[in-house]
């Protein structure tokens, strides 16, 4: 994955398997399940998730932490001799993820989310890849139609499904009905540590898929998302 203001439609990728976004939801919902004590509603441990060996023990890829080349915050491969999987998260993302505050701390924790979803999502497809050299055509990134074929958006809608499970914003949704202290979608930033812009296309893909209630009903505008009423 690289920094944002690199990765606009610049280097190229594979087109991968179509996926669905519903597919990949319950991909995503699968591994937050697999994290024991979690309590919906609260921040997704995606650090401890990597570190702690679960990806390791479920889909057998390792992680390092490295200093990457500048452009990047982390990637995902296969080892050209074993054909092992592993991700890798730059030095200073990996700090932030543990130490950072506010957005820093926020933007590591969907880099991991986003190499964890390229793991679970492209990993065995990559290996074939690798294994029958397959030569592949590349495209420019943001050039691939449907986008479900495109690595990067697979990755992109499983790190918002693990940071944002369908299960914790129904949990916050139920409490902010009771309250409704402020805007739900700054509720949605605070309880669960995740990036501003991604809230609000989020929440209406849980509703497209009818996962949780369409809070968008009442309101002209989004203005009371954010600040309530």
């Amino acid at each position: 994955m690289k920094k944002k203001s690199e990765n606009t439609n610049h280097g190229q990728v594979p087109r991968v398997q179509f996926r669905t976004q519903r597919e990949i939801e319950s991909l995503a919902r699968k591994e937050v399940e697999a994290i024991e004590g979690y309590k919906p509603g609260s921040p997704v441990p995606v650090q401890d998730y990597i570190e702690y060996g679960i990806l390791k023990k479920r889909h057998n890829v390792t992680y390092a932490v490295s200093n990457l080349p500048s452009v990047y915050v982390g990637k995902f491969e296969i080892d050209k001799t074993s054909r092992n999987k592993i991700i890798t998260i730059d030095q200073s993302q990996w700090i932030k993820g543990l130490a950072g505050n506010g957005e820093e701390k926020i933007k590591a924790r969907f880099t991991m989310a986003h190499e964890i979803g390229h793991a679970i999502l492209n990993g065995e497809e990559m290996i074939e890849m690798a294994e029958c050299q397959d030569q592949r055509v590349l495209y420019k990134k943001g050039c691939i139609e449907p986008p479900n074929e495109c690595p990067e958006w697979q990755a992109d809608r499983f790190a918002e499904a693990m940071l944002m499970p369908a299960v914790s914003v129904r949990r916050l949704l139920d409490e902010y009905k009771s309250n409704q202290s402020g805007g739900f979608g700054n509720m949605v930033i605070d309880r669960m540590s995740v990036p501003r812009q991604l809230v609000v296309p989020r929440v209406r893909t849980l509703v497209r898929l009818k996962l949780v209630d369409n809070v968008f009903t009442n309101y002209r505008n989004r203005s009371w998302f954010w600040w309530g009423k």
